[in-house]
């Protein structure tokens, strides 16, 4: 848990004594302390209106943004009972039945506790004896579409996910036992330590142990370096200063030293996370993610069943086409090189081109800030023939902050540091990149269309011109891709009728007027879109 991580809550009612007007009203209550929380605190809170009689039954609803639907409905329960914190109300019964309890057994310990005092402490959430294979697949296609969130965590989630494929054929009954029930058993047992309690060191250990007994050493060095990323482990055992509680201490005994419980540190933990680190651990992140569903789908490959409805697998499979696919002027997203915010400090432009005024090629450098130096350490960003995309993927990806220091030289003329400074916060603006990748899951089940348009007119041409001789498109989607087409322009049709053009440019009918806003320079004589 550190301070960027989300809170998410089951508030469970029984729907024998909360008529659906109530749960509305209850719903309603938590989405205003959601607001709350962000407008005062700034954290992100996910309430969930939880039915136990569709706990108990595993019916999760359907896929959206936080929930994975009918993708997994075992695992998340599995999650649930793992990592749950009770906060108010009733413990579920799950916590104090034996460890691996089958159904039966469950049935009759609820039986028992109804006819002692305690049975008022206790809440039928369900029992969890095993994991159909058949949930596997669609598990796969949801820790993919989170992966696009929060990469990391999902990278711990895939790697117990392929444990509990493999396990499903091992003849090792250790291997099939299920992580929370492990949990449950030391807890019971009261082995408390980090080691034995902490569900995530306990599934970063398990996970960690798979990857060695399988001789995956590559996956192996990833879970380590995610693990590493995502918690401030790799801070505690960087910094070499005091610890003031137990747990930093039980933290430093675990990954620091030679003979350490879970491998010391090492590379994992320390050097300088530098742009290009970053894009090298992110292209890891992609192979490792798709070689990992490959493995799970071939495993399903033939089975007659597979634990999700053809909505989810729908909505899934088109949010991981958007995401992941490689299209004509898409605009690709880097979800992993702004972890330790914006990473540089100066961004230098520069161009060439055959003759004064008329840049042909276009070259980004970034000074990133290196602890171990006094210097600024410069990083080639992006070098290309059209500086609109180029802006527009450092926007897009977080890699320009008006904080920084915007440079260029005389090579980018007519273009100034004014125009780039002001396109670029145009963009920022208008193609907020959370919102703009991160679209509602559920439109994926609506046709394609076009939602926003941005229209940036004669940028890199001289700004005496009177009429438009370029445009560069700018357009995202309902689906969560951005994408930038430059194209020149022989008429007026982008100046009286922006809507026609774009359709004209774009070979399709726009079903909709999408939001729109335009650019030109400071100086350009140009003539403005009549929106």
């Amino acid at each position: 848990q550190t301070g960027a991580s989300d809170l998410d809550y089951w508030v469970c009612y029984d729907p024998e004594d909360m008529p659906e007007v109530m749960v509305d009203g209850l719903t309603y209550k938590l989405e205003a302390i959601e607001h709350w929380a962000d407008a005062t605190f700034d954290v992100e809170v996910h309430f969930f209106t939880m039915d136990i009689t569709s706990i108990q039954a595993n019916n999760f609803g359907v896929s959206d943004a936080e929930s994975s639907g009918t993708a997994q409905a075992m695992l998340l329960k599995e999650e649930f009972y793992r990592t749950v914190l009770l906060v108010s109300g009733k413990l579920p019964a799950w916590c104090v039945t034996p460890p691996g309890a089958n159904d039966a057994d469950y049935a009759q310990l609820l039986d028992f506790l109804s006819h002692t005092p305690l049975a008022g402490f206790f809440a039928d959430l369900g029992n969890l004896e095993s994991i159909p294979p058949e949930e596997f697949f669609g598990a796969s296609l949801w820790q993919i579409v989170k992966a696009l969130k929060s990469p990391f965590k999902s990278i711990m989630k895939f790697g117990l996910l392929e444990k509990y494929i493999a396990a499903g054929g091992s003849q090792d009954r250790q291997d099939l036992t299920l992580l929370c029930d492990r949990l449950k058993s030391n807890v019971q047992a009261g082995r408390l330590s980090l080691l034995t309690a902490d569900p995530y060191i306990l599934l970063f250990k398990e996970v960690c142990d798979y990857y060695r007994q399988v001789q995956d050493k590559e996956s192996l060095h990833l879970v380590r370096l995610s693990f590493f990323l995502k918690t401030k482990v790799r801070e505690m055992c960087v910094d070499a200063g005091a610890v003031a509680r137990w747990e930093e201490k039980e933290i430093r005994d675990l990954f620091l030293g030679a003979n350490s419980a879970l491998g010391a540190a090492g590379d994992e933990a320390g050097g300088e996370f530098t742009f290009d680190r970053l894009l090298q651990i992110g292209g890891l992140v992609n192979k490792f993610i798709i070689r990992t569903y490959l493995k799970v789908r071939d495993q399903q490959a033939g089975s007659t069943s597979i634990a999700i409805t053809p909505q989810d697998l729908t909505k899934l499979g088109r949010k991981i086409f958007s995401s992941f696919s490689k299209r004509k002027n898409k605009i690709e997203h880097v979800p992993f090189v702004s972890l330790g915010g914006v990473p540089f400090r100066v961004l230098h432009i520069a161009a060439h081109g055959k003759k004064l005024g008329a840049p042909e090629d276009w070259f980004v450098t970034g000074s990133q800030e290196v602890s171990t130096s006094a210097l600024l350490k410069p990083q080639n960003l992006r070098a290309g023939k059209d500086i609109v995309e180029i802006l527009v993927w450092l926007a897009a990806n977080s890699l320009y902050s008006p904080k920084m220091v915007l440079r260029g030289d005389y090579s980018i003329s007519p273009v100034t540091v004014r125009d780039l400074e002001a396109l670029l916060a145009k963009f920022l603006a208008f193609f907020p990149g959370s919102a703009t990748f991160n679209t509602d899951i559920n439109e994926t089940l609506n046709p394609e269309r076009v939602v926003k348009a941005f229209f940036v007119l004669n940028f890199s041409k001289q700004r005496e011109k009177a009429a438009p001789m370029e445009v560069s498109l700018v357009y995202s989607t309902n689906w969560g891709e951005l994408f930038c087409r430059t194209v020149p322009v022989k008429d007026t049709l982008v100046i009286e009728h922006p809507v026609e053009f774009l359709e004209a440019v774009l070979e399709t009918t726009l079903p909709e007027r999408p939001e729109m806003d335009y650019f030109i320079p400071e100086r350009s004589v140009c003539p403005k879109p009549a929106f």
